[in-house]
């Protein structure tokens, strides 16, 4: 695995199927990749395998003896969680709570870096939606403030009434959440190009609008 330069990973499997978290690894690992991301549990679901089944020891060994940076794995957020949603508290409390096990679950794997799709304003108001985001972090991260964990909303494509789909949608969670250190952005190339930017054509220039609106340092 390269030690210096881009850090190269894919999203690859932890499941019983694949051996858990030692399947993660050797998947990594044939790949050749410097890192990789995994979901904890089924992302379309709240079971959970209890965390003393899953290999976490040999997990954390073996990602020191095959160079692999604990702070650079990533777990991506079930799809369930919607901290967007502003008609439906029922849904946002759900939310939060699900985030917040979800967050204890990483950290006791021991990583820290949990991408977060936003969610969506389910036909509410969109500025609305937004402020119910940002709450909705900050009750998410409030018994956290004093730990790694740092959650990166994924840039979304603008399908249905997702909300973050653009760079000024972004920056306005990220100015108004309270534990900002904990919060930062997943580029997702794909998705920024169905919603508009040419990355195709003009990457150079997205990054450019990205650093002016949001800052390089919150990528």
């Amino acid at each position: 695995m390269s030690k210096q330069g881009l850090i190269l990973g894919s999203h690859v499997d932890m499941n019983k199927k694949n051996g858990f978290l030692a399947g993660s690894i050797k998947q990594a690992l044939n790949e050749n990749a410097d890192t990789f991301m995994f979901f904890a549990g089924p992302p379309q679901s709240t079971m959970r395998t209890n965390l003393s089944l899953i290999g976490i020891e040999e997990f954390q060994k073996s990602c020191a003896e095959n160079g692999f940076d604990l702070d650079k794995i990533i777990v991506h957020a079930p799809y369930l969680i919607n901290l967007a949603n502003p008609i439906k508290p029922d849904t946002v409390s759900f939310s939060i709570d699900f985030l917040k096990k979800e967050i204890e679950r990483i950290l006791a794997i021991g990583v820290s870096l949990l991408v977060l799709h936003p969610g969506a304003s389910v036909g509410g108001d969109k500025t609305k939606a937004l402020d119910t985001l940002v709450s909705g972090l900050d009750a998410a991260l409030e018994n956290f403030k004093d730990t790694k964990i740092r959650i990166a909303l994924e840039t979304m494509s603008g399908k249905g009434t997702e909300v973050c789909t653009n760079f000024d949608e972004i920056a306005y969670v990220l100015n108004n959440v309270k534990y900002k250190d904990h919060v930062g952005v997943c580029f997702d190339t794909c998705h920024l190009s169905d919603s508009g930017y040419d990355v195709k054509n003009d990457f150079a220039g997205v990054l450019d609008e990205f650093d002016v609106k949001i800052g390089i340092d919150k990528l």
